[in-house]
């Protein structure tokens, strides 16, 4: 008996040891991945940040302004998922736009992909300036890991390695 505890108690502590060198690290906040992606931005348009993890009266991404911007009016059921999510739209004319959501699963994740290739494809119709024909043709849609971003920028690519970098 004292052998089975004395065995017990060894492999308890291998469990909490290995678990402890475990990358345990926690998930960068969609507000702090926005944020760096918008400091690489050359010539970054006036625009507002929204945010769900923001006081609801300053700058919250509320159900409203995601029907408007992803649901064609009304709530599309997997923004529900989202654990967090941040956007910045421009308050001009100008089609930058970046948005990062964090999702439960690479399922939510997947689906959140398709609900923001419909706001691109919504973006490019109605900014179809000849001026942004560049930045709406290298914008791109991403998923990295339970992230997923959407990236109207003037240079994708390196808004891309940006927050890859920090996800």
């Amino acid at each position: 008996m004292k052998k089975t505890v004395a065995l017990f108690l060894a492999l308890l502590l291998l469990i909490s040891l290995l678990s402890s060198c475990s990358d345990a690290r926690k998930a960068p906040s969609c507000l702090s991945v926005l944020d760096a992606m918008m400091s690489a931005e050359i010539g970054l348009p006036a625009g507002r940040i929204y945010s769900l993890s923001e006081d609801k009266d300053d700058g919250y991404l509320s159900e409203s302004l995601i029907r408007s911007l992803y649901g064609n009016g009304s709530m599309p059921a997997i923004a529900k998922t989202w654990i967090d999510c941040a956007v910045f739209i421009s308050t001009l004319g100008h089609p930058c736009e970046l948005a990062v959501a964090y999702c439960p699963d690479r399922n939510a994740a997947e689906d959140t992909a398709r609900l923001f290739s419909s706001r691109l494809k919504s973006v490019r119709a109605l900014k179809s300036d000849e001026n942004f024909s560049n930045m709406l043709d290298n914008a791109q849609i991403a998923i990295c890991g339970n992230f997923v971003l959407m990236i109207i920028s003037s240079d994708s690519d390196n808004a891309l390695k940006i927050a890859k970098k920090l996800i």
